[in-house]
């Protein structure tokens, strides 16, 4: 066998040399990207892919200045944490699976602020939308795990809190990255109803963006997502 190296991980063979079996199977070994041998998974939730589509363009036509406001999460396409989830993704070569309830929270931010109080204070479990079996699935298949999220009512929304609990054997321990979205309230209880919902999972140290950071930092997010779970160490809370 002929191989003429030219470079320290590849190797360039000559085909009239090898049988056609040994080529099949080393060209194969090749083509196979080192991340693969640990498979990550994104997922997601944002007030975009949670509200229904006839109110989102309802309040496009009423309401224009409404869509990317200040005040509240941004329901501009996809949303702010929908494009933490994109860049995320995209740095981890994978595709970013939406959580999403299966009846829609109002596009008014006032009326999904009272929704999202009530359930704070119910401790509600919203039913999810056949659409996050996706997302339970990537868990399944993943060691590892970016989780963004809104902070809604300084805590988890109820939808990300019920499928935590229904997919929490699937999360048994893996790895757990999370980047929080937030306006003034920080983390605030998001990571702790993370871990109380999946005990016993490795969650690494939080990345925390406020709504004001998150359109200038796809660099900043890369970083963490790299660093958390693309096989280089990252920071670890107990």
């Amino acid at each position: 066998m002929q191989i003429s190296f030219f470079s320290p991980r590849r190797a360039r063979i000559t085909s009239a040399c090898v049988p056609p079996l040994v080529l099949s199977v080393f060209g194969a070994f090749l083509a196979t990207p080192a991340a693969e041998a640990s498979s990550v998974a994104v997922v997601y939730f944002s007030q975009y892919d949670n509200v229904a589509p006839e109110a989102l363009a309802a309040l496009q036509r009423e309401h224009p200045e409404r869509i990317d406001a200040r005040s509240g999460a941004s329901l501009a396409a996809p949303g702010l944490v929908g494009l933490v989830a994109r860049w995320s993704a995209a740095a981890l070569r994978t595709e970013p699976r939406p959580i999403v309830v299966r009846d829609p929270y109002d596009a008014d931010y006032r009326v999904c602020l009272a929704r999202v109080e009530e359930e704070r204070e119910t401790q509600a479990r919203p039913p999810l939308a056949e659409r996050t079996r996706a997302a339970a699935q990537a868990v399944r298949e993943a060691d590892r795990i970016v989780l963004a999220v809104p902070n809604w009512g300084y805590t988890l929304p109820a939808g990300v809190r019920r499928f935590l609990e229904e997919n929490a054997s699937a999360f048994a321990g893996k790895t757990v990255a999370p980047i929080v979205v937030h306006g003034t309230g920080g983390l605030a209880g998001t990571i702790d109803a993370l871990r109380a919902d999946l005990p016993g999972v490795r969650v690494l140290d939080a990345l925390s963006l406020t709504r004001e950071e998150v359109r200038g930092a796809r660099e900043t997010v890369e970083h963490y997502v790299e660093r958390s779970v693309a096989g280089k160490s990252g920071p670890s809370a107990p």
